[in-house]
């Protein structure tokens, strides 16, 4: 088994967020299946593919994968609470966040889409091919060694994909707030307070509204419908008038 090898900061993607701050997980594709990376080999710059199946076996171990920022050891901010190795778009994993500063600062990053998401492993001689023609690497098996959240990492493909918080005693606000309803709402409500046809001054300036008022010794301004009742008996007049030189 070699030593511990880094994807990070040239070689795994940035990172998106599914983050539950409340709950303190997040979700990660930790190393995607079948995106290539350009990593020094021999002196000489290669590419990198990891398989599906590089990682199978983690979901049947009691995870004890622990993740930290920027592969400093020193700096370890939660361990990986949950693995799935066979998502086709790569490597699962769900991250618990301590409650550390460092960890409310991780969770913080991650919800604004700042952090990305790089591994440390181990490979043997037997879990990885070589293309020398074409200069690749495949890697077909693999030991996880930690997980980073960093700056920059190297395959595209490797991305928080969501930061969660726990129990909502709301649990449909998000979904709410995320398909613009409450903002179309707000736009109508903008519009109908901003339309001169709401305002005191348009309807007391009204002549329909005037004459009405009259006919009925009504003092109201805004509140009664006179004037609709007005037109509405006018239009039909009009209408019966024409329908009658027919």
């Amino acid at each position: 088994m070699s030593a511990t090898i880094h994807r990070s900061a040239a070689t795994l993607a940035p990172g998106r967020t599914t983050v539950d701050i409340a709950q303190r997980i997040l979700t990660v594709i930790a190393v995607p299946y079948g995106q290539f990376a350009q990593v020094p080999h021999e002196g000489e710059v290669w590419r990198e593919v990891f398989e599906p199946g590089a990682f199978a076996g983690l979901d049947d171990t009691e995870p004890s994968v622990r993740v930290n920022r920027d592969h400093d050891k020193t700096r370890t901010v939660g361990k990986v609470v949950r693995f799935d190795p066979r998502d086709r778009r790569g490597l699962i994993a769900d991250i618990r966040i301590a409650e550390t500063p460092l960890g409310d600062e991780t969770l913080q990053l991650a919800a604004e889409d700042m952090l990305s998401v790089s591994i440390g492993f181990r490979i043997s001689s037997a879990g990885i091919r070589f293309d020398r023609r074409n200069k690749i690497r495949r890697v077909n098996r693999a030991q996880l060694d930690h997980i980073a959240l960093v700056e920059s990492p190297a395959y595209d493909g490797a991305k928080v994909l969501s930061v969660r918080n726990g129990p909502s005693s709301t649990p449909n606000l998000d979904e709410v707030l995320a398909d613009g309803f409450l903002d179309e709402v707000n736009t109508y409500i903008t519009r109908r307070k901003t339309d001169p046809r709401n305002s005191v001054d348009y309807w007391r300036n009204d002549p329909t509204l005037a004459w009405a008022q009259r006919q009925a010794g009504c003092r109201c301004v805004c509140e009664c419908d006179c004037a609709e009742r007005e037109r509405e008996r006018l239009r039909r007049y009009g209408t019966a008038q024409r329908n009658a030189r027919r």
